[in-house]
């Protein structure tokens, strides 16, 4: 039929013509291929091409630029651009993008509508845009974004925030932001908005961002205080350099008037390092100037060298008044130190200045060391026996404003030996210590007091252990180690029986005393609640007690030849649970001078947690000492309770029930609190409760405090990616 003839006529032509155009465009795209390969290799330098990737790609040999559209993705190494619409020049590196734009690498993702971008260098600019940092979640939005450097963007009529959504809990408005990645940032014309609402302006800020040690202002804290009055703490973070940084402190109490305190921070090296602080006052509320100074500075010289140097200058009330903790309120003094060291395999020595402010009596008894030098002679074995000799001395020179001032000079050389006979060590040891006196002031003018003492002792200490097997019950094995231990200490003095008290060493005497404890330690096994394996837990009890044979009140400061009774035990249990108590019973009087207990339980999935205890000290005895550490010169105080009070004195007596427990409500919300509250006076000591809560971006705390004479209330804001700062007073 002509007319299907000529149909398949026409379709054998344009077959032909379509195989010829296909063959011609092939190898057009061929060459191209060729050439873009060549110029993505020059454009990325190290060898790392740009992939490209479109529905439709348009190449202009002229201006080497391709046309991308439809799902375009250009990716060099870790970054990649996608975008709807992009030209790509291979001469210059450049790429104009347009709907949905996206970059993003290992560390940023950007977006916008629009964003040029120049492959080779990786700066560029976005119309508005948003950059994610990944890393503390900050999200930084501008009409216009400047890619300055890798780490580096300039932004126009922008925010930052690191609060997810589209409405932001905060975020921080400015006219300019200059944001340096793990620098800072610095804006201008600043506001600061809560759930947008503006709470605060400026005209310039400096904070840091992601770097904790940049240069900023960090968050402010409030409070309100009965003695004090309003509480404002602001704090200014300064770091010039990685080794050496700096706060400066604003702390406002409305009753008492402005403080200003700055604290100085330098790292010479990894083991040497300088720490100033400096506080001032001048307080209306007491008509007073109100001062702190501190330094502690630590140096490392010539590798043997050691250099320390602590000093603490106060008016005698800055703690009691102005101090965070109870422990700093009740300190009665405070002392300034430096200290020397100089350590060599087979000797060292030292040379050390003291001066202790008394804050609660007058500063004119206090005794300083002013100064003092000392050797010592590390334990050498003498040669291949059993024995060991060491030795140390001192020179120094004590003052005072008032009594007898003078020096001292000390000399111990000691032996002890470490024989193994059958399971029990026994220790035997012998030394000699010589000390001179040169004193002035209530009749003493020359070298006029000497005395020697002779000392020796010996001590045997054992370990006995056992394994036990059960078949039934709850436990399964059990491990029991009794640890025996008993010594026997004298000393034998020359000279005179009274001495001028400087410190410890003065008080050292005749001596005939032998101590025993026992230790029993306990390890329990048994399988656990869920049947997978087993759990461990851990009972120890110590008991220990000596007998002077003197007990002469001049001598041992007690008219008992039997110490008191010293009793601890402490349980911990694979279930987060730990108690412990300590006691001290004393037999000559009967009476139980000091018993202190504390029973902690945590939760295992970290939810809450509480503690009960109480603290009960009748007045101080003569401390323990311990027979595994027994030295007739340096009775260990190891076994003393942190709750002992001096003296017989009714009112320092302790007698207090305390308790302390927190709870995390939900994901968000954590409560906490805790209690002193005291059995003689039937009144709370101090109280305190917090409530906090943290969310994603932002988080606050509000603590409450009550003392017999004071109230106060404290809050703090913590904006995440802003930080938060502590006050160090309040």
């Amino acid at each position: 039929m002509p007319f299907l003839r000529d149909i398949h006529i026409k379709t054998a032509r344009a077959l032909t013509v379509i195989a010829m155009l296909f063959a011609i465009f092939h190898a057009s795209i061929a060459a191209a291929d060729d050439l873009i390969k060549d110029r993505m290799e020059l454009l990325a330098g190290s060898g790392s091409p740009v992939v490209i990737e479109a529905d439709t790609a348009v190449y202009d040999r002229k201006t080497g630029a391709y046309t991308l559209t439809g799902d375009v993705k250009l990716s060099q190494g870790g970054r990649v651009l996608t975008a709807d619409r992009a030209v790509l020049n291979t001469q210059t590196g450049e790429a104009h993008a347009e709907g949905r734009v996206t970059l993003t690498d290992p560390e940023n993702s950007l977006s916008s509508d629009k964003m040029t971008v120049n492959f080779e260098t990786g700066l560029g600019v976005i119309e508005k845009g948003r950059i994610f940092v990944k890393r503390e979640n900050y999200h930084i939005t501008g009409e216009s974004i400047e890619r300055l450097s890798e780490t580096e963007f300039e932004v126009v009529d922008g925010s930052l925030t690191t609060c997810d959504g589209k409405t932001p809990f905060w975020r921080i408005t400015a006219s300019d932001l200059k944001v340096r990645m793990d620098k800072d940032v610095r804006a201008e014309g600043v506001v600061m908005r809560i759930k947008e609402v503006p709470v605060l302006y400026s005209p310039y800020a400096w904070f840091p961002l992601l770097k904790p040690r940049t240069t900023g202002l960090l968050i402010p804290s409030v409070g309100y205080s009965t003695d004090d009055g309003f509480k404002l703490y602001e704090s200014f973070y300064w770091a010039p350099a990685d080794n050496y940084d700096a706060t400066f402190d604003l702390n406002y109490l409305s009753n008492r008037g402005a403080g200003l305190g700055v604290e100085l921070r330098l790292a010479l090296d990894t083991e040497s390092y300088t720490r100033l602080y400096g506080f001032y006052m001048d307080d209306r509320k007491d008509k007073s100037e109100r001062y702190n100074l501190e330094l502690a500075h630590v140096q490392k010289l010539f590798d043997r060298v050691m250099v320390k140097a602590n000093m603490n200058i106060s008016d005698k009330q800055f703690f009691r008044d102005l101090a965070e903790s109870t422990v700093d309120r009740t300190q009665r003094s405070i002392d300034s130190n430096f200290f020397v060291t100089y350590n060599q395999d087979d000797w060292g020595g030292y040379i050390l200045t003291q001066y202790t402010r008394q804050l609660d009596i007058n500063s004119e008894v206090a005794v300083q060391r002013l100064p003092e030098a000392g050797f010592r002679l590390p334990k050498k074995q003498l040669y291949d026996t059993p024995f060991y000799m060491d030795a140390e001395g001192s020179a120094a020179y004590f003052h005072k404003e008032e009594g007898v001032t003078g020096g001292r000079y000390d000399i111990f050389p000691k032996l002890t030996g470490v024989l193994p006979l059958g399971g029990v060590n026994l220790i035997p040891r012998v030394g000699y210590r010589e000390t001179v006196y040169s004193l002035a002031g209530a009749g003493h003018s020359r070298f006029d007091e000497e005395r020697g003492l002779f000392g020796s002792g010996v001590t045997l200490q054992s370990e006995l252990s056992k394994l036990y097997g059960f078949d039934s019950g709850w436990i399964t094995a059990m491990k029991h180690t009794l640890e025996p231990v008993i010594a026997y200490d004298y000393v034998a003095t020359r000279g005179g029986r009274s001495f001028v008290k400087f410190d410890g060493l003065d008080t050292f005497g005749r001596r005939s005393i032998i101590a025993y404890s026992l230790t029993n330690r306990f390890v329990f096994k048994y399988p656990r609640v869920d049947g997978d394996g087993y759990d461990l837990s851990y009972l120890t009890m110590k008991l220990g007690q000596y007998y002077d044979q003197h007990a002469d009140v001049a001598e041992s400061g007690t008219n008992s030849h039997f110490s008191s009774i010293f009793g601890e035990a402490v349980y911990k249990t694979s279930y987060h649970l730990k108690m412990n108590a300590d006691f001290r019973y004393n037999t000559h009087a009967g009476k139980l001078m000091s018993i202190n207990t504390d029973v902690r339980y945590e939760d295992p999935r970290g939810g809450w947690h509480a503690v009960l205890g109480q603290r009960f000290s009748r007045d101080t005895s003569p401390p323990f000492m311990s027979p595994s550490r027994f030295d007739f010169f340096t009775p260990s105080t190891d076994f003393v309770s942190d709750f002992v009070v001096s003296g017989n004195d009714e009112d320092k007596q302790v007698y207090l029930l305390t308790a302390e427990a927190g709870v995390k409500l939900g994901t968000h919300w954590n409560l906490s609190g805790r209690a002193w509250y005291d059995l003689r006076t039937e009144s709370f000591r101090e109280t305190m409760v917090s409530a906090g809560y943290e969310s994603q971006c932002w988080g606050i705390s509000i603590g409450m405090m009550k003392r017999p004479r004071e109230r106060q209330v404290l809050i703090m804001l913590d904006l995440k990616g802003l930080g938060a700062v502590r006050p160090r007073l309040i």
